[in-house]
């Protein structure tokens, strides 16, 4: 027997009333703020709440200051994570290194001075070998959170690299006690006592286990705020051969001072503002951001993506515009930056998307945007960018098809190639899915051209930079 598409077969009655008793839930929690989305937004919003930085006036990192925590090995900055609790019976959340960060409550920290010890120094000055607390910003949770760590035990190891966990705690004991050391050991026992400058790079040694903090790229999770990194005690020390015996001789360290340099996963550096604008009154209300702060924020996450990061999201902005408007309506645009790794807060989205939405249709022009975001190419780019493209068409004989564009396409010569820092199959292949185009007989024509590597010009700050790309992949002279 054959039915036609209007049969109804089955309990189509009850499944109808279940779908009008699903959307009545829906609605209800929408209303409410219940819904998982909602929720997800408010956890983000609340974690990226702006947070005052402070301006060191003399260069020097004091107890009181509000600080970001910078790892080399990662170039990312330390941020908590309170909605990842770390297992146990005390109330703790993981931290992680992030490349994105900026300065939020997720990842502005307090230095605090250790009370329970007597103070040598009795100045609000941080010194070197001067034990100390790290404090999560007090906007998270309205309530004191430490940096903490612990010997490995089944119950307490970082999860990811199986070390030393690291996490932030409501308790305050000796777990939570750190000490800044200098990165250099040749110097580091006459440091000792020696007033902590912001930004150089630091050691910062947990004082119970004698172990560093450190962070790895090796080890990262995804979580709602993109890729980060997990951050673990462990000290990375390098095999180089030492001269313990003569130092000790000679009074220049003893015999508790390692003299192995630390690798770049145990570097640190305190992060002060650099401009005094950075530090604010948090307990006030403060008038918000403008929209040329937000956009200096977005450019730098873009740029953090190497230099195809502008054309990458051009063409992903593309694909979401599947009418070919050239319009993206609000939630299409904060899903498209999103899924680049790039999360703006409510506040954030609003202030942004209304700046472009000028006549208030509900959508924003997705390359007026970019074009904003990257900035007025220079004539003398410009000039570079027609040159290349006019002697490719005479190598071409007036036609480029994009397969013999990708076939011409010098991948062994790439400057990032040729110093090491890429293998010449991800120079190949970033330049041609970047390109985003199927089509292997699609003519390239100099508005192509121009708007790739006008593109790809805003990830190189010199002009020589530019045009040692320029003409090394094409080979040109």
């Amino acid at each position: 027997m054959k039915y036609s598409h209007k049969t109804r077969l089955g309990n189509w009655s009850e499944e109808l009333e279940l779908e009008e008793t699903k959307l009545k839930d829906f609605l209800k929690n929408k209303q409410s703020g219940k819904l998982q989305s909602t929720q997800l937004q408010q956890k983000i919003d609340k974690a990226l709440l702006r947070a005052s930085l402070t301006f060191s006036k003399d260069g020097l990192v004091h107890f009181g200051d509000h600080v970001m925590l910078l790892n080399k090995e990662t170039d990312g900055f330390l941020v908590s994570d309170i909605y990842s609790s770390i297992k146990g019976t005390d109330e703790a959340y993981n931290v992680f290194t992030a490349k994105s960060a900026f300065p939020s409550a997720r990842s502005v920290f307090v230095i605090k001075k250790y009370t329970k010890e007597k103070d040598l120094f009795q100045d609000d000055i941080v010194h070197y070998g001067q034990k100390i607390l790290i404090q999560a910003h007090p906007l998270l949770l309205r309530k004191e959170l430490l940096l903490h760590s612990c010997h490995i035990t089944p119950s307490h190891v970082a999860e990811l690299s199986r070390r030393q966990e690291v996490g932030i705690y409501s308790k305050t004991d000796f777990n939570t006690v750190w000490t800044i050391e200098h990165i250099d050991p040749k110097v580091r026992f006459e440091n000792e006592g020696n007033p902590v400058l912001a930004g150089e790079p630091i050691l910062l040694k947990h004082c119970q286990t004698a172990q560093w903090l450190a962070s790895d790229p090796a080890h990262s999770i995804k979580n709602e705020f993109g890729a980060e990194y997990e951050v673990f005690g462990h000290s990375f020390q390098t095999l180089n051969k030492t001269q313990n015996l003569i130092s000790e001789k000679t009074g220049r360290t003893t015999i508790d001072i390692p003299s192995r340099n630390q690798k770049d996963q145990n570097c640190w550096a305190l992060v002060l503002a650099s401009d005094p604008n950075q530090e604010f009154d948090e307990s006030v209300l403060l008038k918000p951001l403008d929209v040329n702060d937000y956009l200096v924020l977005i450019r730098r996450k873009i740029l953090d993506k190497g230099p195809y990061g502008f054309h990458v999201l051009l063409n992903h902005f593309r694909k979401i515009d599947i009418h070919k408007t050239g319009g993206l309506d609000k939630d299409d645009f904060k899903w498209g930056l999103r899924n680049q790794g790039i999360i703006l807060s409510t506040q954030e989205l609003d202030t942004v998307f209304g700046a472009f939405d000028n006549q208030r249709k509900g959508a924003i022009d997705y390359q007026e945007f970019l074009r904003v975001l990257k900035g007025q190419l220079s004539s003398k780019r410009t000039e570079m960018i027609r040159k290349a493209f006019e002697q490719l068409m005479n190598r071409f004989k007036g036609e480029i098809l994009f397969d013999g564009l990708v076939q011409a396409f010098d991948e062994k010569n790439h400057p990032d190639v040729v110093r090491g820092l890429k293998t010449e199959k991800e120079a190949f292949n970033e330049f041609a899915t970047a390109w985003g185009i199927k089509d292997a007989d699609r003519v390239i024509t100099f508005d192509d051209f121009f708007e790739y590597y006008a593109d790809l010009s805003s990830g190189y700050e010199k002009d020589e930079e530019f045009q040692l790309m320029l003409s090394s992949v094409w080979n040109l002279p």
